[in-house]
């Protein structure tokens, strides 16, 4: 039996890696065909949409994946349950998003009237992103291919619809209209996965005690979800008020490039993660050894990265964007050094698994999402959008590196960090000390 699940594990996680790249490959396409189709302003409206339900979205319940995951593994025979009173906290949290985002929106008297309208129709994506408590099943059992299928599915057709929508007369209500579409498209063939695999949605109960169960377990991560949509979304809402649509869609655009950088630490540690944890009780120094050489090759491969990008800039920008998004470049050449800590937190975030230390990532979350704030405020209203980039970079600079200097339990992995900045290590793995 042992050897079965093996033999279904591998293209399991080859269906995992296929849906997260192909999630990339569509996003980043479209995002540059969207933002060279509409003007800088237009961009920018629908970003600080997006932004503005991002920073409010975990509001809707998904950082209870991992608690549902967990409930799954230890009570297979309460799956209708579990399932069905996840999938109603997750529909109540859709709709606290909505209403959430439609509140706040009368505080924002500086944006366009188009950002109300659509807002809210895109904030209602979160109400049919509730039937992702399926997909937790299927990787569960293995089964992720159905899941992936239907995703990509609905993804290839939301993008041939956003491509569609620029060229449209109301592009951005458009545009909103197929995010809650392809949100529904998705949560629709899901449900058909399901059914095949005989656990159908409308089969699944709800019971208020498993609900109040799953939402005190996951408190922990809901915290933590919403410091991370502060500190990654919350500069473009503050840029918005200060500066306008225009100044946002030029720091978006830069943020597209950004991340797509980090696809690649994110597919290297896929594979060597499972290697580096795989033996838990081989000796400390062993696994220092290969951690410490992990860590300073992603160190170093991500300073590569960002120095190509850094100086490939000016042209790349202009290729890919066209010449009404060159004032993003100055942009792009500030926020691309955030990808760096993104290297290194991806690689570092073995050791705090190895060491069973988990418990500090919401410290460190809060501790950056303030440093957003702050900065945010501070430096946006008189340097635009290079003050929103230098806010970004240190607040993921806080998360992935200062941070853990603060801590006594994760001090050793910031003089580990600290040390991969050397070209190469001046003490022998073994003999580096706590």
């Amino acid at each position: 039996m042992r050897n079965s699940s093996r033999i279904r594990l591998l293209p399991n996680i080859l269906w995992a890696l296929l849906d997260r790249a192909g999630r990339m490959f569509i996003a980043f396409f479209t995002g540059i065909i969207v933002a060279r189709q509409l003007a800088p302003e237009l961009y920018g409206m629908l970003s600080f949409a997006n932004a503005l339900v991002g920073v409010l979205s975990f509001l809707n319940f998904a950082a209870i994946e991992a608690i549902v995951v967990l409930a799954l593994v230890r009570e297979p025979e309460q799956r209708e349950e579990i399932l069905g009173s996840a999938l109603i906290l997750r529909l109540l949290g859709g709709i606290l998003t909505v209403t959430a985002v439609v509140a706040i929106l009368p505080f924002l008297e500086e944006q366009p009237p188009l950002v109300a309208i659509i807002a809210p129709i895109i904030a209602t994506a979160t109400l049919f992103t509730s039937m992702e408590v399926g997909e937790y099943w299927l990787r569960q059992i293995l089964a992720s291919k159905y899941g992936v299928i239907a995703r990509q599915s609905a993804l290839l057709l939301g993008g041939g619809g956003r491509i569609w929508a620029t060229g449209s007369d109301s592009p951005l209500l458009q545009l909103a209209v197929i995010t809650a579409l392809e949100a529904m498209l998705v949560a629709a063939c899901l449900a058909i996965a399901l059914k095949r695999l005989d656990a159908a949605p409308w089969r699944w109960r709800v019971v208020w005690g498993r609900c109040r169960q799953l939402l005190n377990c996951a408190l922990p991560l809901l915290m933590a979800a919403a410091a991370v949509g502060i500190y990654v979304r919350a500069g473009a809402i503050i840029l918005g008020h200060w500066h306008g649509a225009q100044m946002v869609g030029l720091f978006s655009v830069a943020t597209i490039m950004v991340e797509a950088t980090h696809a690649l630490p994110i597919a290297i540690m896929a594979s060597v993660t499972p290697i580096l944890l795989i033996h838990r009780d081989n000796a400390e120094g062993q696994f220092l050894h290969h951690f410490s050489r992990w860590l300073r090759w992603l160190t170093w491969l991500g300073i590569a990265v960002c120095a190509l990008l850094f100086l490939a800039a000016p042209p790349l920008m202009s290729l890919l964007f066209g010449a009404r998004y060159d004032g993003s470049i100055a942009i792009f050449e500030l926020l691309i050094w955030s990808a760096l800590f993104v290297f290194i937190s991806v690689v570092s975030e073995v050791w705090i698994v190895r060491h069973n230390l988990q418990r500090y990532q919401l410290p460190k979350t809060l501790l950056a999402a303030a440093a957003s704030i702050v900065l945010n405020l501070s430096l946006t209203p008189s340097l635009g959008a290079k003050g929103t980039a230098i806010a970004t970079l240190v607040a993921y600079s806080v998360s992935a590196l200062w941070a853990n200097a603060l801590f006594r339990s994760t001090r050793p992995l910031f003089r580990l960090q600290l040390r991969a900045f050397l070209p190469f290590n001046p003490l022998s793995a073994q003999r580096e000390k706590y």
